[in-house]
């Protein structure tokens, strides 16, 4: 029982990491677009400047 129990997690797993490595696959060429990149850039710059205003503006 024990070696079944092991073989189907272990079966599961190998399930699981092949749909996030296709799953993966497919969001790189989407991520890869101008348009996304441009966006991701903006949204981690503005994360980036709200980030250093919280911390200049801290009191200890």
């Amino acid at each position: 029982m024990g070696i079944s129990l092991a073989a189907v997690h272990n079966l599961l797993g190998l399930l699981w990491f092949t749909g996030i490595i296709f799953g993966t696959h497919v969001a790189r060429k989407w991520l890869r677009t101008p348009k996304v990149a441009k966006t991701t850039d903006r949204l981690t710059g503005t994360v980036m400047i709200g980030f250093g205003a919280a911390l200049a503006l801290e009191t200890r």
